[in-house]
């Protein structure tokens, strides 16, 4: 995405980022003010909501192009190929669409097992700029925590994204998932701290999201994926993490 999209971008979170810099104010205020155990405690908070008015406003400074420069070795390339080929063969998918597809591995071997797919990038210019030649003309931008059309999919794939979004977003991006999956969306997302983690949560967070949207958490083709995966290598610490979902 060039410097004018992101300008419209952070338009459009005129009023998220209005409500953070409020809050970051108040944070800051009660930080001066506060005891050694209430500081703790309020630095973590001011340190989120700085991070999230980076993400809206200066987002490249959050993801500069090295962040996915270093995401496109050839070991990134056969595991993340790896895994969406299995996906795709495990559940007989015909389409797929990756939210958040970083540089589009997880597209490419899906596709190589037969599968439409289609990628979703806020970072569209790096990622384009890093994936292979073969998914390039496969990968779009958008904004997964803004609205999305963008039809309907037998798969909707999310790859460690939730967690990177502002808790401000999550509701907006389940409901983007819900409404473009056909069938199934398999979704992992971290509830590590992390620098980049804006909303680090289990997941019984987003499954209770889902559920209120009148997605539910499928038990069975969990089970299926864990399988599979773990065939070709998946460690269970990212099996804990994953969640698959139908209407």
């Amino acid at each position: 995405m060039d410097a004018s999209g992101f300008v419209v971008r952070k338009q459009l979170k005129e009023d998220l980022i209005k409500t953070s810099e409020k809050r970051l104010k108040e944070f800051t205020e009660d930080w001066n003010q506060a005891d050694d155990d209430t500081k703790i405690e309020l630095k973590s908070l001011i340190k989120i909501e700085r991070r999230k008015l980076m993400y809206w406003t200066d987002p490249e400074r959050m993801y500069p192009e090295k962040f996915f420069a270093s995401r496109c070795g050839d070991g990134t390339r056969k595991w993340e190929k790896a895994l969406g080929r299995t996906l795709v063969e495990t559940f007989g998918i015909h389409s797929l669409i990756d939210f958040g597809c970083g540089v589009g591995f997880h597209i490419a071997g899906a596709a190589e097992s037969g599968a439409k797919v289609m990628g979703i990038e806020l970072f569209h210019g790096f990622a384009q700029k890093y994936t292979d030649d073969s998914i390039r003309d496969y990968i779009a931008y958008g904004d997964v925590g803004s609205k999305l059309v963008c039809g309907e999919w037998d798969c909707v794939l999310s790859i460690e994204v939730a967690e990177h979004l502002p808790e401000e977003e999550a509701d907006i991006f389940v409901e983007n998932v819900i409404r473009a999956m056909g069938r199934i969306a398999v979704i992992t997302s971290s509830w590590r701290p992390y620098r980049y983690h804006l909303n680090p949560q289990k997941p019984e967070y987003w499954i209770e999201k889902f559920k209120e949207r009148g997605s539910i958490f499928l038990e069975d083709e969990y089970g299926r994926l864990a399988k599979a995966w773990r065939n070709i290598g998946v460690l269970d610490y990212f099996i804990d993490k994953m969640m698959v979902f139908g209407k």
